[in-house]
């Protein structure tokens, strides 16, 4: 009986050692696939307010999880403001891929992880920041494109 809980009290400690990464990507897949359906719902509320009338705003809930974040970038002009403060060792990096690839969101996942970025159709955003869990957005028809930003 003693040899059985100590094998188990072995067999637990390995598999919380050893198989702690893969809890924890567990929750990271969560994560990613959380995030990214917000920037899915994001890019449908962006298309909506397009297609209204010049002028035409609504205001849209950020639904992501509570340690990731959604920044929303000027990719003619990435550099850092408000709270986007990309890593400075890998800001030329990430500046290339923004401005290359015309991204206007770049998402971290809150893991460890970043998107390369994604590219909304129609949205143009004035001033970079980031957004995280529950924070609002206001989202306007501008006539050609749409605009985003934080309501004060």
């Amino acid at each position: 009986m003693v040899f059985g809980i100590i094998f188990a009290i072995i067999m637990i400690a390995l598999l919380l050692v050893f198989g702690m990464d893969q809890i924890v990507n567990i929750f990271c897949v969560s994560n990613t696939a959380q995030t990214n359906k917000a920037v899915k719902d994001l890019e449908n509320a962006v298309e909506d307010v397009f297609h209204l009338a010049e002028g035409s705003a609504m205001p849209f809930k950020i639904a992501i999880p509570r340690n990731a974040e959604l920044c929303l970038i000027n990719y003619s002009n990435p550099s850092p403001m408000n709270n986007w403060n990309p890593d400075p060792d890998m800001y030329n990096i990430i500046r290339n891929r923004i401005q290359a690839n015309q991204y206007n969101v770049w998402i971290n996942y809150g893991c460890g992880t970043h998107e390369p970025g994604y590219r909304i159709s129609y949205l143009r955003v004035s001033e970079n920041f980031c957004v995280g869990l529950g924070e609002e957005l206001y989202i306007e028809n501008k006539g050609h494109y749409v605009s985003i930003e934080k309501p004060m």
